[in-house]
């Protein structure tokens, strides 16, 4: 893995769990520092997370971590909402054996922890891999960037970090079993359900 790699994915890491936090100013020598790695990983790193929203780079100015409105956050769920009826169809059509134990893996995992935010983390995880389920690249790499702003929005509403609960995990399996019979319309009728369940924990 190359350096700008290593620090994409643990800044990314910070940035979802509010250790580094909306409206927080940016320091690329704290995070060189931090990391481990020199300043242009941490920059390349840092210019792909702004193509995700999130972070905002300031021309001339700073970086800071980006903060999400009712309405960014509204725009978000609709995209992941529209989005879902192609991964939905997507991944119980080109599902393997292999891919449907790992979910139920992940789904396993989740269901035996106990620490709210380890919880989430394994969630969004799950989610990645049914993204990663549908073969197609695009289609997962915007499945993903609206996943990982929605997870963030979990740990900046901490009230809401415990929200997953065994209901939750229940979707989840509702969701694999879908999969495994290869039913693309109620695969994605579950993975819409969970988003507009997500949507109606911040907006109502």
């Amino acid at each position: 893995m190359r350096d700008s790699d290593i620090a994409y994915e643990k800044i990314k890491e910070m940035l979802i769990t509010c250790e580094l936090r909306p409206g927080q100013v940016i320091v690329e020598s704290q995070l060189t520092e931090q990391i481990k790695v020199g300043r242009t990983p941490v920059r390349e790193a840092l210019k792909r997370l702004s193509w995700e929203k999130l972070i905002c780079i300031i021309p001339r100015q700073c970086m800071i971590v980006s903060e999400l409105s009712g309405r960014d956050l509204e725009s978000i769920c609709q995209l992941r909402y529209a989005l879902s009826a192609l991964a939905g169809r997507l991944a119980a059509a080109r599902r393997t054996g292999d891919e449907l134990r790992e979910l139920c893996s992940i789904a396993d995992k989740t269901r035996a922890e106990t620490i709210p935010e380890k919880r989430i983390l394994l969630g969004r995880e799950f989610h990645r891999a049914v993204s990663g389920i549908t073969r197609n690249e695009f289609l997962e790499t915007q499945m993903n960037i609206t996943l990982d702003l929605c997870v963030r929005q979990l740990f900046v509403n901490r009230e809401y970090i415990g929200s997953m609960d065994d209901t939750v995990i229940r979707e989840y399996g509702d969701i694999i079993c879908s999969i495994e019979k290869r039913d693309e319309k109620e695969t994605t009728r579950l993975l819409q359900r969970h988003v507009m369940s997500f949507q109606s924990k911040f907006l109502g």
